[in-house]
């Protein structure tokens, strides 16, 4: 899929559980770089030792690798919905 295809659109909006959540961003890092998430390492726990570190590292790849104009988090209002939201 190509980057504005992302544009203000949830790509999860499921369970909080983090392991979730992970796969389904890396799913996303897939579509959009998969050179980006051939290189990304993948925690033996997201929420042991190096995992909250590795999630940071993926969130900021995906907002580094989505479309141009917007970032990447949780959308206002909307409170388990993340994407990619435009700036303005």
């Amino acid at each position: 899929m190509e980057r504005e295809a992302y544009r203000n659109k949830s790509v999860y909006t499921k369970t909080l559980r983090i392991e979730d959540i992970a796969a389904a961003f890396l799913a996303v890092l897939e579509d959009l770089n998969p050179n980006a998430r051939g290189a990304f390492e993948v925690p033996n726990s997201w929420v042991k030792d190096e995992g909250p570190k590795a999630f940071r590292a993926l969130w900021d790849l995906l907002s580094d690798n989505g479309p141009v104009g917007c970032h990447f988090g949780a959308r206002l209002g909307e409170g388990g919905g993340y994407g990619f939201w435009s700036y303005n």
